[in-house]
């Protein structure tokens, strides 16, 4: 929602809530993959998906942005269509694929 606000909106407002909403929705989701590696793991693997999470999570906004400023020169538009686009690519394969697949195989 955040992106397709920056993407559509040029108000003032809009440099206030975008980031608000970019916040929470890095926060829920990142909360909430944390459980899914928690609980993908047996009792004495829960500190090592921990650190691949954390690691995983941490290598994913690197390399965004290494992406939105190496490969697009920090063109604004670009980026945001970019993001755009990763964020339903994503959408789609964790519907598609990933929430099954967890489903199956969490322990708890």
């Amino acid at each position: 929602m955040s992106v397709l606000l920056m993407l559509t909106r040029r108000q003032a407002s809009v440099g206030y809530i975008s980031p608000i909403l970019i916040g929470l929705g890095y926060g829920v989701l990142g909360s909430r993959f944390l459980l899914f590696f928690i609980k993908l793991s047996g009792h004495c693997q829960r500190g090592t998906s921990q650190n691949t999470f954390l690691l995983a999570w941490e290598t994913g906004v690197g390399i965004g942005l290494a992406v939105s400023f190496g490969l697009f020169h920090g063109e604004h538009s670009y980026i945001l269509w970019f993001c755009l686009f990763v964020l339903c690519v994503s959408l789609i394969f964790y519907i598609g694929f990933v929430h099954c697949w967890y489903i199956k195989h969490k322990n708890r």
